[in-house]
């Protein structure tokens, strides 16, 4: 079999019919982890006022592993974009930094910008009362510090953005090194991933934060690295491509391996947070928890990309979620969760529900709302919006 090609992996948002099925199907699988692990009060009657039992809890994983598996897909394709600029020019230069950017940006922040002026307005209006920041404008909300209350999943947002921003200017600075550009551009992504990572080992180690959750997941310094680890898979598949084509099912077989084993201390973490060692507030979490979630994930990509599509119509439902991923992310927390809450769950510890609807009626519902608002805001206004980005920027 061919090994898979960069260009075919790179192309993921471009076009649907050149998409990548199993890029797609990865992207699925990661925002459905993140949607069933807030939708979890909504299972089987849970009380969201009483302390979680163990079945629900452990939904838990989800919204880490999902987020986690968005961070490896990325930097394996925005840095396979990088990766084929950079091979075909012998280096990155500031000028086509800037084509990369723009592209970048009418990708991610249009959407970005509606859901934080309607978390600021509207929502606020309907649901709760938050203290807007300025540094949302900039994604400085959690650059170094914890996250504020307002848009709570933005958080991941700010390290894709950040990711954008200093991946290309690595590249740039180890552009003009006197050896070959191979070379030049390994060292310049083992050095992304070493920055980043040894960000956090002295965070942790001199102050060691109070919460493994709001003092280093969400902060971006911390957790850039994440990306990086795609961005090295990226590489290895543009110029060993026959190497891991060849040996993606070792591959694979050694990612879930290392994935449950990450499965199986967060879910320790999650049960047991007053453990010290293998609970996510002691240093397994804080430290060695995010490699090892990193490097399993990103073991399967090889597989996921080599992955003949199925079906038809199991390909058009993959591709849809797919491509509806981003505005899912955005809307399901700041809107449907609330939505949700505000007219299904208790209002007090000792009241009852406020409509009484079975379980599995207002999980349905969840998900339709959803998939069907979210399918609305892509073809309305996100996919238009970063259409825009062809009059502004030649491709890469």
């Amino acid at each position: 079999m061919k090994p898979p090609s960069l260009l075919n992996l790179i192309r993921a948002d471009r076009g649907h019919a050149d998409r990548n099925f199993g890029l797609d199907l990865v992207r699925a699988i990661a925002i459905i982890l993140v949607v069933l692990c807030h939708g979890r009060f909504f299972l089987l009657g849970f009380d969201p006022f009483r302390a979680e039992i163990p079945a629900i809890a452990l939904f838990k994983n989800g919204g880490f592993f999902g987020v986690e598996l968005f961070f490896v897909l990325s930097g394996f394709l925005i840095g396979g974009i990088l990766i084929r600029t950079w091979d075909k020019n012998d280096g990155l230069n500031f000028k086509l930094v800037g084509q990369f950017w723009i592209r970048r940006w009418f990708r991610t922040i249009p959407n970005y910008m509606l859901f934080l002026l309607l978390n600021a307005t509207l929502f606020q209006w309907m649901f709760f009362e938050k203290q807007f920041s300025w540094r949302y404008l900039v994604f400085a909300q959690n650059l170094a510090w914890e996250h504020p209350d307002l848009m709570p999943l933005a958080w991941s947002l700010s390290v894709e953005e950040w990711f954008y921003v200093t991946l290309p200017l690595t590249m740039v600075w180890f552009a003009v090194m006197p050896i070959k550009s191979q070379a030049r551009l390994l060292i310049a992504v083992l050095f992304y991933m070493a920055l980043f990572t040894f960000l956090r080992c002295v965070i942790v180690t001199q102050d060691d934060p109070e919460s493994w959750d709001a003092h280093i997941r969400k902060v971006v310094l911390y957790r850039l690295d994440a990306l990086g680890y795609g961005v090295l898979f990226a590489y290895l598949m543009h110029y060993r491509a026959a190497f891991m084509n060849r040996h993606r099912i070792r591959l694979l077989c050694v990612g879930l391996a290392l994935t449950t084993a990450a499965v199986a201390a967060n879910s320790y973490g999650i049960l047991h947070e007053d453990q010290s060692f293998f609970g996510r507030e002691g240093q397994f979490g804080k430290l060695y928890l995010f490699p090892l979630t990193s490097l399993g994930l990103v073991l399967t990509l090889p597989w996921f990309a080599a992955l003949p599509a199925p079906a038809p119509f199991i390909v058009s439902a993959v591709r849809h979620i797919s491509l509806v991923s981003y505005s899912m992310y955005l809307l399901h927390v700041s809107f449907v969760v609330q939505l949700m809450r505000h007219f299904f769950l208790p209002a007090t510890r000792d009241a009852d529900p406020r409509h009484h609807m079975p379980w599995y009626v207002i999980s349905i519902l969840y998900w339709v709302l959803t998939i069907v608002l979210s399918t609305a805001v892509f073809k309305w206004y996100e996919r238009p919006m970063t259409n825009l980005r062809e009059k502004f920027a030649r491709s890469g």
